[in-house]
């Protein structure tokens, strides 16, 4: 038994190191925030396993993983160049400036560099009566159609478990998955104020369960029985009681492995 343990602590960091690899290409695939990937703590992990490895498998995989996190940082190197040049202007921030300036400023930076367009389309004669030569050439809309052919109808039956595949008829559990949820998130916004990080919400022991609750969240938004805003301060979401005064938006949030 205590021969094995170095065995299962090296499969443990070599999984950490797989993972690592694959968020690095989905990061850069999908075009996300490159500064959700945590090189530093990356890299430790990446030190303890190069000190456990024992083949020359362990070794490429190392260099495979030292490699994707240095095209992260390398993303990471445009986007700060990106965001820091006068190009960039985060949409947000611009709507949070709009929302705190008054209407009457408002107006005037509209008048400022509102340029209006005007134009005029003129029918003439001769496109009158292309018109109407265009109109006397169509043939009847009984001898335009032809006759649809007569199908025959088929019955088909579905097991409960089919229907319930294709979304056609009422599934309880998930039902019980969002009640569940949503008792957690209430408790949650009952003790911290009501406001809670979207990210902890959404935070999963892997994968799965992380994309699984973010799921569930994004259909308590969209049903109106939670609420979701952004903070432009923290650049980060957050989980709030719902609001008729909300107005509907579409938001896209990038899901990291573990939440």
């Amino acid at each position: 038994m205590v021969k094995s343990k170095p065995t299962l602590k090296r499969r443990s960091v070599r999984r950490e190191v797989e993972k690592i690899i694959a968020q690095c290409r989905l990061t850069i695939k999908r075009g996300a925030d490159p500064f959700q990937i945590d090189v530093k703590s990356s890299l430790g992990v990446l030190r303890n396993f190069l000190k456990s490895a024992s083949t020359l498998d362990d070794i490429c995989l190392d260099g495979e993983a030292i490699y994707n996190l240095s095209t992260v940082v390398e993303s990471q190197d445009r986007w700060v160049k990106f965001r820091s040049s006068r190009l960039f202007v985060d949409p947000i921030l611009i709507e949070s400036r709009i929302k705190s300036i008054s209407n009457k400023v408002l107006a005037r930076i509209f008048v400022s560099c509102w340029t209006p367009i005007a134009s005029i389309e003129t029918l003439t004669i001769p496109s009158i009566d292309l018109a109407i030569d265009y109109w006397n050439r169509l043939k009847p809309i009984k001898s335009r159609w032809g006759r649809l052919p007569k199908g025959s109808m088929k019955h088909l039956t579905l097991s409960p478990d089919e229907a319930s595949r294709l979304g056609l008829i009422y599934d309880r559990r998930f039902e019980e998955q969002l009640s569940s949820i949503e008792e957690q998130i209430r408790k949650l916004l009952a003790s911290e104020g009501g406001r809670v990080e979207y990210s902890i919400i959404v935070r999963g022991k892997d994968w799965i369960e992380a994309v699984t609750k973010a799921y569930l969240v994004s259909f308590l938004v969209s049903s109106g029985r939670i609420g979701m805003t952004y903070d432009p301060s923290t650049d980060k979401f957050y989980i709030t009681p719902y609001s008729n005064y909300d107005k509907p938006k579409s938001i896209a949030i990038s899901i990291g492995i573990g939440g």
